[in-house]
């Protein structure tokens, strides 16, 4: 085992929520000098506490947005506050879901137990 593996081993079990697989389209709203800018993108894991996502676009570290997404084929669309926390890679950005009221909490983990581990 390497170096780099065993501190990314280390940091995924110090996670309060393991990850999920989940590929659908996201819409992030940011304000921005007054004004909303919407970008696109698409997730690609998720956990009652985040979302990873490759997002089209720019954004900043501890920035505060909206994520808008669909988890199943119902049509209902889920909207929820995060805050943008890392960006390891080019565009795939990692977002904390911030003041997620608890019946939603508890929804959103029913719909991420049945999803794959990532």
């Amino acid at each position: 085992m390497t170096e780099t593996t065993g501190r990314a081993r280390k940091f995924v079990e110090r996670r309060r929520f393991s990850r999920r697989k989940l590929e659908v389209r996201v819409l992030i709203a940011v304000e921005r000098n007054g004004r909303v800018v919407h970008l696109a993108g698409q997730s690609k894991e998720i956990s009652p506490g985040g979302l990873g996502a490759v997002v089209i676009g720019h954004l900043s570290e501890d920035e505060s947005v909206s994520i808008d997404l669909r988890l199943s084929d119902s049509g209902e669309v889920l909207s929820l506050r995060a805050h943008v926390r890392n960006n390891p890679y080019q565009q795939h950005f990692g977002f904390e879901f911030t003041d997620v009221p608890d019946d939603l909490l508890s929804g959103l983990q029913q719909v991420c137990e049945s999803l794959p581990l990532s």
